[in-house]
């Protein structure tokens, strides 16, 4: 099988580059840069380039195509040039994607979402059936509302490309070195004896799921392989009036903690596996003007429904491999 994958330098990309190479699937990735990258071959692109995404995917041919490619964080919520980034990245790149693929006769397209995109959800768990989703946040929960929304739509209106939605919850795990995320930013921390810190307020207080890659990555090839086996008709009604068809899936986990708590399960691993003592994590305050969500919670019984027994694994179990990598990648430079 052919598989493109966008964002592939990314953490998430990357792994599913891996995870396909493994089956002894051809893969390439999309990425900023041309290059090579383990098993895979790099097509270096702007995905807001409609011109560029429309000749790669259809030099490549892939049977099935996953959409990561995104811009996470804001350097300055204030900052009008970084918002227009993100939402052209975000929502424009999304639409080429989605259009080049259909141009294109791509069979399977899974678009990379995430729970951020439900934004401040009042009910909770978040239910992937609901067909209201967003109701408020920040840029980046808006910009992935869209993408999520523009797949919904491809799904409606494209006969022969089967279209899913997975909606990530936070994912973990070796190789992850953007050190804002809060998982592989306090194990850099507590390695290198500098205090962990927590955000005051809601935000360090809010509970949120977390995903270790092994098992998000099986839930994605699940749903590609869903995608392509069943079809655009897998249990879904078309509709090419324009209605979003409720292609979604919520890959999340029953394991959930505030900041202070995994903080608290970090710091006693790495003495665990490092047997180094870590100092008291810091309380610092949010930047002005960032959004941060509530607690977040999610359903996954639809997900049940494609995987079978749905049982991720523990941060406590994952986390001992995790710092092992971490401390061997810092100890190397």
């Amino acid at each position: 099988m052919r598989v493109v994958i966008s964002g592939a330098t990314g953490f998430i990309g990357n792994a599913i580059g891996a995870a396909h190479d493994r089956r002894g699937d051809y893969a390439t990735g999309i990425a900023t840069r041309s290059g090579v990258l383990g098993p895979m071959l790099l097509d270096g692109l702007n995905i807001r380039d409609s011109r560029a995404v429309d000749a790669c995917i259809g030099q490549a041919k892939p049977d099935l195509v996953y959409h990561c490619a995104a811009i996470s964080t804001l350097s300055k919520t204030s900052d009008l040039t970084a918002i227009e980034d993100m939402i052209l990245t975000n929502v424009v790149g999304t639409l080429n994607m989605l259009m080049a693929c259909r141009k294109h006769g791509v069979r399977a397209f899974v678009f990379v979402s995430s729970d951020k995109q439900y934004g401040s959800t009042v009910w909770l768990p978040a239910s992937d059936e609901a067909a209201a989703t967003f109701e408020n946040g920040g840029v980046y929960e808006l910009s992935k509302a869209w993408g999520d929304q523009l797949s919904r739509l491809f799904a409606g209106i494209s006969a022969d490309m089967s279209v899913r939605v997975a909606r990530l919850v936070n994912v973990y795990g070796p190789r992850d070195l953007k050190w804002s995320r809060i998982v592989p930013g306090t194990i850099k921390r507590c390695i290198e004896g500098i205090p962990a810190q927590i955000t005051a307020g809601s935000a360090g207080a809010s509970v949120r799921e977390y995903i270790y890659i092994d098992d998000a990555v099986k839930a994605l090839l699940a749903l590609g392989d869903h995608a392509i086996i069943g079809g655009p008709s897998a249990g879904f009604t078309q509709d090419p009036s324009g209605l979003l068809v409720p292609v979604a899936y919520n890959i999340g986990t029953p394991h959930r903690h505030s900041a202070g708590d995994l903080i608290r399960i970090i710091r006693e691993a790495v003495t665990l596996v490092l047997g180094v003592e870590t100092p008291e994590p810091e309380m610092v305050i949010a930047p002005v003007g960032s959004f941060e969500p509530r607690n977040q919670t999610t359903s996954t019984h639809r997900l049940s429904e494609v995987l079978g027994e749905w049982e991720p694994r523990t941060v406590e179990s994952a986390l001992p491999e995790t710092i092992d990598w971490y401390a061997a990648a810092l100890h190397n430079g």
